[in-house]
């Protein structure tokens, strides 16, 4: 399985559910062999717990957190704060996304986390997720992704856009992408600020000097 395939898989996973059940597949791989998944809407916060218990009864959980959001620290911050509202106790926090996070950025959540709630936080971020998918002996990628390359195929060659399976999604879009212009108590400003755009995109593809007048003549037809 090349790596561009499993790069686009993992950056179009809109499923939360499927996400979750990859996730927890993938912190298996990674050692955490007690893992248990928290289906449902009622986890607290909670889309899996590791419970270890040691002499003396004391026990250490382990949260983990699967999100495909792109604010991470915000999402970070309402997970804590859901498990100490829900006076659930926990050692430490595994944040696992399909987002991009910087190793810099990493520790600067990390220490934020740890100075603010006292909690110790670890990031499994895309490029991680991405190395686990692409070791073909683990089997993860096929099982989650069986019909990936059918499906790029079908994108890249065979299918128009308008096609029965594709049409709902396509209509959706246009729809959400009505409502932007339309709607939206912005989109004033956003279409201005996109005619600006291409107006200078225009201007930047010509290598001479153009005014007004000259680039309404050249671009007329």
């Amino acid at each position: 399985m090349s790596l561009s395939i499993i790069e686009i898989a993992l950056s179009n996973f809109t499923d939360a559910e499927g996400f979750e059940n990859l996730a927890t597949e993938v912190m298996y791989n990674q050692g955490f062999y007690d893992i248990k998944p928290m289906p449902g809407g009622n986890d607290f916060g909670q889309d899996a717990i590791q419970d270890k218990f040691y002499i003396g009864g004391d026990k250490v959980r382990t949260v983990f957190q699967y999100s495909l959001q792109g604010y991470i620290k915000g999402k970070i911050e309402r997970t804590i704060a859901r498990l100490l509202e829900s006076r659930i106790e926990f050692t430490s926090l595994i944040y696992v996304t399909n987002r991009k996070i910087s190793g810099e950025n990493q520790e600067i959540l990390k220490k934020y986390i740890r100075k603010h709630y006292e909690v110790i936080l670890d990031i499994y971020e895309r490029q991680t997720i991405i190395t686990i998918l692409s070791d073909h002996t683990n089997g993860i990628f096929i099982r989650h992704f069986p019909d990936i390359e059918k499906q790029i195929h079908q994108l890249q060659f065979n299918k128009p856009i308008l096609s029965e399976d594709n049409r709902k999604n396509f209509e959706y879009s246009i729809l959400k992408t009505s409502i932007a212009f339309t709607i939206n108590k912005a989109s004033q400003k956003i279409r201005k600020d996109i005619f600006d755009n291409l107006i200078l995109a225009l201007v930047y593809e010509n290598k001479k000097e153009l005014n007004l007048n000259e680039l309404q003549k050249l671009y007329q037809d």
